[in-house]
């Protein structure tokens, strides 16, 4: 019976190699790209630098700082997070600190037109702000789960992101649950904030956002979560950005996406060599109970060893690369057919996957199908659908 098991196990998995065209290892990176919770710990199939110790790292947000202390989310607002960078911010013990680099952007507020102030006199994401406010105000730029990775005393020195998700999670009580709550899956920093205007560059309201994206929806028991799509241009080796740290910097900064500003000298500005080749992630929402939300950034990098703590690099042997070159885009590409919507809703997913177990990859989806339909019915979250996902590739 094994035997016979682990034949039809070979040759769906073959098959599924056929179809997609792609590699075990690629296949493998997939799992990993649609789960970064619980997904493979294998390296990228892009260019990957030598030495690297593959991690998953998670951050939770449940309180934000102001000048007056920690302040729960009101009823409005968003969290927007570029994954491919690892800068620092306010952690709910710190506040950070100012002109430092910014990836992970908070606002909350309780009019969902309101736009985070950017100004010399109040910079955005500034860790001290001159009302009791500071994130239904500024904003505030939270500490990516990596930054402290790559601190000035720890074995690394930078790190590249593989996958990454956003999640949030409703924490009070059942009979209050109300409000509404968006997604946008591939948020551009160009569109993010108008890096084509005049400075200093406006950050964008709930509402707006809210028009921006395409996937909205009740807000669910369970929260919400958005996977972030890497790419071959966002797949490289980064610091953390902290050598300018507490210094004006009006120019480009390669390791950041922004550079906070500090009162009364100078306003948060866009910093990133190309704004239209950075991408993240973000969640919005309306109307829910104030203190009701906490978020999860989870993500997984591989970390380059630093030239300190006694470390010796990776001696090149001239080996046969076990990892093949294929672009991460032909990974995503596949993914994109396999299960459409696969970074956001279930919803739209299951719509989906039915139509393809009606045509392309017939039999090889098939089977997950239904229980993915399912999920769907019983107010399934993106987590569920990834198992079915993962079923497809491990037949």
């Amino acid at each position: 019976m094994q035997n016979k098991r682990s034949k039809k196990s070979k040759k769906t998995k073959s098959k599924m190699m056929k179809v997609s065209g792609l590699s075990p290892e690629a296949l493998s990176y997939a799992k990993l790209i649609s789960d970064p919770c619980n997904g493979p710990l294998v390296r990228s199939v892009g260019a990957v630098h030598p030495g690297a110790v593959t991690e998953r790292l998670r951050k939770t947000y449940s309180g934000f700082l102001s000048n007056a202390g920690e302040i729960g989310n009101l009823a409005n607002g968003y969290i927007v997070w570029f994954p491919s960078y690892h800068n620092g911010g306010a952690d709910g013990a710190t506040a950070g600190v100012a002109n430092e680099g910014g990836n992970l952007f908070f606002f909350t507020t309780g009019n969902a037109s309101n736009k985070p102030t950017n100004s010399v006199t109040f910079p955005a994401g500034s860790p001290v702000s001159a009302i009791n406010t500071g994130a239904a105000f500024t904003g505030l730029f939270l500490d990516d789960p990596c930054h402290e990775q790559l601190s000035s005393d720890s074995v690394f020195v930078r790190a590249s992101t593989l996958s990454a998700c956003l999640q949030v999670d409703y924490v009070s009580a059942l009979s209050s649950i109300s409000g509404q709550i968006c997604t946008v899956s591939n948020y551009s920093l160009s569109s993010f904030v108008n890096t084509a205007g005049a400075a200093p560059v406006t950050f964008p309201s709930v509402d707006e956002i809210f028009s921006h994206s395409a996937v909205r929806q009740r807000l669910h028991p369970e929260g919400a979560e958005v996977i972030w799509r890497p790419t071959d241009q966002s797949v490289k080796p980064r610091t953390n950005a902290t050598t300018n740290l507490g210094t004006t910097q009006a120019g480009l900064v390669a390791d950041a996406p922004f550079w906070g500003g500090k009162t009364a000298v100078d306003y948060t500005r866009v910093c990133a060599p190309d704004p239209n080749e950075v991408f993240g992630i973000c969640i919005a929402w309306k109307g829910v109970p104030t203190s009701s939300l906490s978020f999860n950034a989870v993500k997984v990098v591989n970390l380059e060893l630093a030239a300190r703590k006694a470390q010796i690099e990776q001696v090149l042997t001239g080996e046969k690369q076990s990892i093949s070159s294929t672009p991460i885009s032909a990974v995503t590409n596949f993914m994109d057919t396999a299960m459409p919507g696969w970074q956001t809703s279930l919803v739209h997913a299951g719509r989906e996957v039915a139509k393809m177990a009606l045509g392309g990859f017939g039999g090889v989806v098939m089977d997950t199908v239904s229980p993915l339909l399912s999920n769907v019915y019983s107010g399934g979250m993106p987590h569920q659908a990834r198992k079915g996902f993962a079923a497809i590739m491990d037949r």
